[in-house]
């Protein structure tokens, strides 16, 4: 597969996951709670969104020639990877924290940009 291949993957799975949490921080601002009918779904896309974004984004590596040791950016890329996907748990779990939340998923977004495209320290 192409290179291209696995990066229009890779942005698909950030649209579906950003999709998911926009969609549950929506839900919960609007005073809904942990408890809604459509929880499961909601959880189902952003599982699918994380694995989305994971796996096309290692085979970005393996087609660019990234090896291991894995550069700093690239963990900071896995570090925001981890966040977004624990950070459900707090949107679900701290009703009050949810209108900030919303913006940290676009702070955690905004800085796996930075390290894919600045590609700091190597």
């Amino acid at each position: 597969m192409s290179q291209q291949f696995y990066l229009i993957l890779h942005l698909i799975g950030v649209l579906v996951l950003f999709y998911a949490l926009g969609g549950l921080s929506l839900h919960t601002v609007t005073g809904g709670t942990r408890e809604f009918p459509e929880r499961r779904w909601a959880m189902v896309i952003h599982g699918i969104g994380m694995m989305l974004v994971l796996i096309p984004g290692f085979g970005l590596l393996a087609k660019t020639g990234i090896t291991w040791p894995w550069p700093a950016w690239v963990w900071g890329k896995l570090v925001a990877w981890l966040m977004l996907g624990l950070i459900t748990r707090v949107i679900l779990k701290k009703i009050k924290w949810a209108r900030a939340l919303f913006f940290v998923v676009l702070a955690i977004g905004a800085w796996a940009i930075l390290m894919v495209e600045l590609k700091p320290l190597g």
